[in-house]
């Protein structure tokens, strides 16, 4: 079989006959032989578990047990000394050539064994997981399982939703990022296109969804760059995606339509690797009053926060925009401005974050109660400290 999820989990059962076979997207599938062809196997049957990643499985024991009788080692008959082995030596070759391969030997003397592609494939257009089968006493005839069909997409799995965008993302793909909006809207990253099934659309793609109905997923936008910078503003309405070339830019919805995604502006910050950033506050902060929580009124149970804006125009009013830290120590402003025929334009700044720049490789932003921001960095190296930092976005400006 072959599957576009990773398969974790691959076992026989006593006799070598079934195949129990699990991925991390969480479906588990037993398959068996076709009327007792090594050559044809089909699938028994299978079976989701939501938002979870196989690691380990086992048939129910028969009660059979086959031993060796140490006593009956030099006997010349197999019937009397051999217990049914296991032969080590496949389970070393197949680790070192592929990462992360799975490997079971099955008492019949068979093994199955997962490989990331086709075995005959010279062009590495097969990338999924695929398993096969083969006889140790023939081990170059080998034998592929069928097809396994995808798990995403099923409108009658009641996906929920949050775990479920987790694991979909994290588990597929290393390096992807994943954000969740105020407005239980969820946008995350792919290295291909999701429905790509050759492999020909190696990029960054960037999709949203409403995690009430998360298999109706809209495309935002795709870049050759790798993108490294995903967040949603306090309102759920614009994407901040920053990338490994410098490249910043503010999405938000045509006509407030989720399916439909237009770039507001773009700037770019010349040989710098964008590492994360946040949107401007805009003082507005709604929070539960926990003495009356049990409250059946909204009004009494939550309350508005005094918190100031990130950034104030003339006024007081809060002005729209954004802030990205680059691996270099460099950090950018963002300022959102309406011109006369209300188009948006971008209005950037650059300083350096410390007093001198240096590199980060981690970064974390978060709001202060009067307006500005605290930022912690790391470099990874164990010998120097995180480092925080106080940052007032009018002073930037």
């Amino acid at each position: 079989m072959s599957s576009k999820w990773t398969v974790t989990t691959l076992e026989w059962n006593i006799y070598g006959t079934y195949i129990l076979i699990g991925d991390c997207s969480g479906t588990v599938s037993i398959y068996t032989m076709n009327d007792h062809m090594f050559n044809d196997w089909v699938q028994l049957g299978s079976t989701v578990f939501e938002a979870e990643h196989i690691l380990g499985g086992a048939f129910f024991h028969s009660g059979n047990k086959l031993s060796l009788m140490t006593e009956k080692k030099d006997s010349v008959s197999y019937y009397e000394k051999f217990n049914y082995l296991r032969l080590r030596w496949l389970l070393r070759l197949l680790r070192l050539i592929e990462d992360n391969c799975l490997i079971t030997i099955s008492t019949k003397n068979t093994v199955a064994w997962t490989t990331r592609t086709e075995i005959n494939d010279t062009t590495n257009t097969t990338w999924a997981s695929h398993v096969y089968v083969a006889d140790l006493n023939v081990p170059w005839q080998y034998h592929k399982s069928p097809s396994c069909p995808a798990v995403f997409g099923r409108e009658h799995n009641q996906l929920h939703v949050m775990h479920y965008f987790l694991f979909y993302c994290r588990l597929i793909e290393d390096n992807c990022l994943i954000t969740i909006s105020t407005k239980n809207t969820v946008a995350w990253t792919t290295r291909t296109e999701i429905n790509d099934t050759t492999n020909t659309t190696w990029a960054s793609h960037v999709y949203v969804a409403d995690l009430n109905v998360p298999w109706q997923y809209h495309k935002v936008m795709s870049s050759k760059w790798t993108v490294t910078t995903l967040e949603w503003n306090i309102y759920g309405t614009y994407i901040l995606i920053g990338d490994c070339s410098g490249t910043v830019s503010i999405y938000t919805m045509n006509d407030h339509m989720f399916n439909d995604w237009v770039q507001l502006g773009s700037t770019v910050f010349e040989a710098e690797h964008i590492l994360g950033g946040a949107f401007f506050h805009s003082g507005n902060k709604l929070s539960l009053m926990t003495e009356k929580k049990d409250s059946v009124s909204y009004y009494e149970k939550f309350n508005y926060l005094r918190f100031a804006p990130s950034v104030r125009q003339k006024g007081g009013c809060a002005l729209e925009g954004c802030i990205v830290i680059s691996k270099t120590g460099l950090i950018g402003v963002i300022v959102l401005t309406k011109t006369s025929h209300n188009n948006t334009t971008l209005l950037t700044t650059a300083e350096s974050l410390a007093v001198s720049r240096y590199e980060i490789t981690s970064v974390d932003i978060c709001y202060g109660k009067n307006g500005h921001f605290l930022i912690a960095t790391s470099c990874q190296d164990t010998q120097m400290p995180i480092k925080c930092y106080e940052v007032r976005g009018n002073n930037l400006i």
